[in-house]
């Protein structure tokens, strides 16, 4: 089964920062991004779609630093690390690496954790334990 990432950015009319959201609950794992609106009050309906991306199997979310998305997945006996353009969803870099994990529940094979990025580095923890 595949999904989809979906990137969804919108302009707004002031000025915003937006902070990275280096892992999972973000910045200060606190689950808050900042004090400013998501969405102005003049815009209407729904923001433009700018890119996707199908990915495989996981519970994962993307982790947003900078002007890369890293997202973690798995496509049939491998897990997968990759760096994406925040603008524009092309991949930058990857990595893959070897599982043979099976959920003994019968759920999807993982992976289940959030990509961690920390002075530079990317760190992930596999449904199989490898860090």
């Amino acid at each position: 089964m595949k999904f989809c990432l979906s990137l969804l950015l919108a302009a707004v009319v002031t000025t915003s920062n937006a902070a990275d959201w280096p892992q999972f609950l973000g910045p200060n794992r606190d689950n808050i991004a900042g004090t400013d609106k998501a969405l102005h009050e003049s815009l209407q309906g729904e923001p433009e779609v700018l890119w996707q991306r199908p990915l495989g199997t996981g519970f994962a979310g993307p982790a947003v630093v900078g002007d890369r998305v890293i997202v973690f997945h798995r496509e049939k006996d491998e897990a997968v690390v990759e760096a994406l353009a925040k603008d524009t969803g092309k991949p930058l870099w990857s990595y893959r690496y070897t599982t043979d994990y099976v959920d003994s529940f019968g759920f999807v094979n993982g992976p289940r954790a959030t990509p961690t990025v920390a002075d530079g580095r990317v760190f992930t923890h596999g449904a199989d334990g490898q860090l």
